[in-house]
C-alpha cells in the first residue's frame, strides 16, 4: 500500500496537466477530471481506460490545509472530497448592499434579505447644480388605459430658502392620459411686480406619442443664479402608485425638446405676500 501511496501523483483537472508533470517515474499513475480515467506511466504517460474510483484515499504530497487561510481558485492537487477550505475573509469597513435587483420588481418596492418586499415610505430628494439655470425632470407619467388619478408632490429649496410647493394629478382614461392638473406655487422672494428672483420660474411638462399612447414627462426650469437646489418627493398618494415613474431620476439639463405646455405659478397673496407688499406701499 505504501508503494502505491509513493506512486500516486494527484488528481488533476486536465490530461495535459498529467502529461506534463515533472520527474515522472514507471509505475507512477494519477486521475484525470477531464477524461475520469486513471493515467499511468511507462516511459510516457498514457490513458489506462480504467475508470477514477469513488473513494480514494489522497496520498498526494500537499496536505489539505486545516484551519488556515486558502486561496480561491482551482487545485492541480489531489485531496479527499469532503475536504473543505476555509476563506477568511477581512474588510476594512462595514460591508452595506447598496442595490438588490428582482425580475419583476418597481422603482418604488426594495428587495429585503429574507426575499420579502417594501415599499420606499422616505423621502426621495435629489441635489442639482442650477448656477447657470436649466431644466430638471420631476417626473414621467407613462401610457395607460384605464380610468385613475395619481397624485404626487415635490418640494423645491434653492439659496434663497424659500420652499416652493408642485402638485401633480394626471388625468388618465381609457384613451390615455387626457390632461395633466397642476399646482405651482412662487417662492416667498420675490419683486412687487411679481417677478422671481431665484428659484424655479416654470413648470410645464412635455409629451411623446397620442391617446393610448402618450407619455407625459414633467419639468422645473431653474432661473439661473439659483445656486444648488434640492427637490424632495413630499407626498405622494397610494393610488396608482405605478403611474408615477422616473422620480429625480436625470441630472439637470439645458434645454428640453418637443411642445412645451406651461402651468401657471400661484402667488402668495397673503400677509407678507404680494398684496401685503402694495398695501404697505400705500
Amino acid at each position: 500500500e505504501l508503494a502505491r501511496q509513493t506512486h500516486f501523483r494527484g488528481y488533476y483537472l486536465l490530461n495535459a496537466d498529467i502529461i506534463n508533470l515533472a520527474s515522472s517515474a514507471t509505475g507512477d499513475f494519477a486521475f484525470s477530471a477531464e477524461s475520469g480515467t486513471v493515467w499511468m506511466y511507462e516511459s510516457a504517460w498514457y490513458d489506462s481506460g480504467q475508470l477514477v474510483p469513488d473513494q480514494v484515499t489522497p496520498a498526494s504530497d500537499e496536505l489539505p490545509l486545516v484551519n488556515g487561510e486558502a486561496s480561491a481558485g482551482i487545485s492541480t492537487s489531489y485531496s479527499r472530497g469532503d475536504h473543505v477550505h476555509p476563506q477568511q475573509l477581512t474588510y476594512d469597513n462595514d460591508i452595506t448592499a447598496t442595490k438588490f435587483i428582482m425580475a419583476g420588481g418597481t422603482a418604488t418596492e426594495i428587495l429585503l434579505a429574507n426575499g420579502d418586499t417594501t415599499t420606499i415610505d422616505s423621502k426621495i430628494s435629489r441635489t442639482y447644480n442650477s448656477g447657470t439655470g436649466g431644466y430638471i425632470r420631476l417626473c414621467v407619467f407613462p401610457a395607460g388605459t384605464s380610468t385613475g388619478a395619481p397624485y404626487i408632490q415635490f418640494q423645491v429649496q434653492c439659496n434663497t430658502n424659500a420652499m416652493q410647493t408642485i402638485d401633480l394629478v394626471p388625468n388618465y382614461s381609457v384613451n390615455g392620459i387626457s390632461a395633466l392638473y397642476g399646482v405651482f406655487t412662487a417662492p416667498s422672494y420675490v419683486q412687487t411686480i411679481m417677478n422671481v428672483y431665484y428659484g424655479a420660474d416654470q413648470l410645464l411638462h412635455t409629451h411623446t406619442g397620442t391617446g393610448s399612447q402618450a407619455v407625459y414627462s414633467v419639468w422645473i426650469h431653474m432661473m439661473s443664479g439659483s445656486g444648488m437646489v434640492t427637490v424632495s418627493v413630499s407626498k405622494q398618494g397610494i393610488y396608482w402608485p405605478t403611474r408615477v415613474t422616473e422620480i429625480l431620476t436625470q441630472d439637470i439639463v439645458s434645454s428640453i425638446t418637443g411642445s412645451q405646455t406651461q402651468i401657471p405659478m400661484s402667488f402668495d397673496l397673503g400677509t407678507g405676500g404680494i398684496i401685503g407688499d402694495v398695501k404697505q406701499q400705500q
